[in-house]
């Protein structure tokens, strides 16, 4: 399931989280009580949590992006040129 979010994106990831629960479900041996029910909205909220916090390709190219943005964006004000270059100069 991680492996399918990681790899292929949420989309994926999520559907594989319903199929697995639905698995769960089919083979489980005991009867479905309200209890049951319960069991399985938490297994559900787990697994699309854990889909959901996976970050994969699309997650880093974003987090890449993000940081070439917030780069640019420090290097535009002149009081921070020096600091970022490496070579911190400024009286702070």
């Amino acid at each position: 399931m991680i492996a399918t979010a990681w790899y292929l994106g949420r989309a994926p990831g999520i559907f594989i989280a319903l199929v697995f629960e639905a698995m769960l479900i089919y083979f489980s041996a005991a009867s479905y009580t309200g209890k049951s029910v319960f069991i399985t909205i938490n297994c559900l909220v787990l697994f699309i949590s854990l889909v959901k916090d996976t970050n994969g390709k699309i997650g880093s190219s974003d987090t890449a992006f993000r940081m070439e943005v917030l780069r640019n964006s420090l290097l535009s004000d002149p009081q921070y040129h020096s600091y970022i270059r490496g070579t911190f100069t400024a009286d702070g």
